[in-house]
């Protein structure tokens, strides 16, 4: 049994030149999207994590300070006082920002 091949028409042969260039480009942009994207969740794990690690240090110096009574050997409270509440103050925008 003979297998017969019908050549293909210049035409036709041309047309799925082009189809296979174009199937490459959007093959292409579809692999930039993909690799944008996780790029992007990539960042946004790591801005999570920074928040969380920024988050705990805050709270470990508030209570670091309460519990001694001293906040980075200063000898002034006001002083002391108002580093606290801008502490705090930073330590609620991060955690509303967080959630």
């Amino acid at each position: 049994m003979k297998i017969y091949y019908k050549k293909m028409d210049e035409y036709e042969f041309k047309k799925l030149k082009r189809l296979r260039k174009s199937a490459k480009r959007k093959l292409e942009k579809i692999e930039e999207k993909i690799n944008k994207e996780e790029h992007i969740r990539a960042t946004m794990i790591t801005i999570e994590a920074t928040k969380k690690s920024e988050i705990a240090r805050i709270k470990e110096m508030l209570y670091e300070s309460d519990k001694k009574n001293t906040f980075l050997d200063m000898e002034h409270e006001e002083y002391e006082d108002k580093l606290k509440e801008v502490l705090r103050e930073y330590l609620e925008f991060l955690e509303e920002s967080y959630l």
